[in-house]
C-alpha cells in the first residue's frame, strides 16, 4: 500500500497539467487508503487536498486541526512553500500567516477572532504599541496619525523623517509628509 501512496504522490507532483485520469487515480488511491472519497470528484482542487493527506499518512504525521477555517471551503493556497486547506491548515500556520500580514485574517470565516487571538498570543511592545485612543492631535488627520502607528512611528519619529520616507509609507500623502518633515 505505501508504494501505491508514493507512487499516486509522485505522479501528481511530477504531472504538467490536470488530467482526469489521474485525478481520477487520485481518488481511488484516496479511498483505498483512507476510506473517504475527495470532497468532489473530478476536481483538482480535490485532489490535491487528496494528495496532502496521503502525504501526511505517509510521513506518519497527523494533521493539527485548526479552529480557524478558510472562507471559501474550497480554498487552495499556497504559503511558506506549502499548500494548505481547511484540512491541512494549523493553528502555527495561521498565526505564521497573521504575522507576515494582519490583511491574511480576511481569508478566514472570523477574521476578528483570529486577529484577536494573535494579539493575545502577541503583545505588541510598548514603544510600538498601537494606540488604544483615537490619537490627539488637532494638525494632523487621523488617517495620517494611523498610516504612522500600522508602521510603528509615533509623530515625533515622523518630523525626524525626509518627505521622501514619508511618502512611501502607505496612507501618507506628500502634503502631510512635508507638514510632517517641517515639524508640524
Amino acid at each position: 500500500m505505501q508504494a501505491l501512496v508514493k507512487d499516486i504522490i509522485q505522479k501528481w507532483r511530477n504531472r504538467p497539467g490536470d488530467s482526469r485520469a489521474l485525478i481520477e487515480e487520485v481518488g481511488k488511491v484516496y479511498h483505498l487508503t483512507t476510506g473517504k472519497r475527495p470532497r468532489k470528484r473530478g476536481c483538482s482542487l480535490c485532489a490535491e487536498e487528496a494528495v496532502m493527506e496521503l502525504e501526511l499518512l505517509l510521513n506518519q504525521k497527523q494533521p493539527e486541526m485548526t479552529q480557524y477555517e478558510l472562507k471559501n471551503k474550497n480554498a487552495l493556497f499556497y504559503f511558506n512553500h506549502t499548500h494548505y486547506t481547511n484540512s491541512t491548515l494549523t493553528d502555527k500556520v495561521v498565526m505564521q500567516m497573521i504575522e507576515r500580514s494582519r490583511d491574511n485574517a480576511k481569508l478566514f470565516e472570523n477574521p476578528q477572532q483570529v486577529l484577536d487571538d494573535f494579539d493575545s498570543q502577541n503583545p505588541q511592545p510598548e514603544d510600538h504599541a498601537l494606540p488604544t485612543e483615537e490619537p490627539k492631535s488637532e494638525s494632523l488627520p487621523a488617517k495620517v496619525l494611523a498610516a504612522l502607528a500600522k508602521a510603528g512611528i509615533t509623530p515625533q519619529q515622523a518630523k525626524t523623517m525626509s518627505v521622501e520616507e514619508l511618502t512611501a509609507i502607505k496612507g501618507i500623502g506628500k502634503a502631510s509628509a512635508e507638514r510632517l518633515s517641517a515639524g508640524e
